[in-house]
């Protein structure tokens, strides 16, 4: 995973990260939240901004123009995660189903780099299947390698 990323704190043993998007017209706070499920091991990502009153928003729509960088992220942080809970799986997606797809072609982008670290599997249906580029799913796992 070679593309940059925006440098982030580390909270709480490495289940919360901040960072801040940057763009021409404004800077956003972010956080990214990895909490447990119901299921044993497996964590939820969550990718949230922080809002003016300072609450946590999945649905509000950044439109900063660094989705790339926001997404490389996201997985920069997973690796950390990992370093810190390696016997376990995060499961992640959209808030929508856009932005699902949005992170299908990410994770696709990134497929050989990330297949390096990462067992990666598509959920559909409640169903795992092994991560396919161009393939709809409803969320997706990652496991370290």
């Amino acid at each position: 995973m070679d593309t940059p990323y925006y440098p982030f704190e580390i909270f709480d043993n490495a289940v919360r990260f901040k960072f801040v998007s940057v763009s021409n017209d404004k800077k956003v706070e972010k956080v990214i939240i990895f909490s447990k499920t119901q299921f044993d091991g497996i964590y939820n990502l969550a990718l949230l901004d922080i809002l003016a009153d300072g609450s946590e928003s999945d649905i509000v729509q950044t439109k900063n123009k660094d989705m790339k960088k926001v997404l490389a992220t996201v997985f920069r942080t997973m690796e950390v995660f990992f370093q810190s809970h390696p016997n376990c799986g995060v499961a992640f997606s959209g808030s929508s189903p856009e932005r699902t797809r949005l992170y299908r072609i990410a994770i696709a982008r990134e497929l050989e780099s990330a297949l390096k670290l990462f067992n990666i599997m598509g959920i559909k249906d409640g169903i795992l299947y092994p991560f396919k580029p161009n393939t709809s799913f409803d969320a997706f796992l990652f496991m370290l390698k």
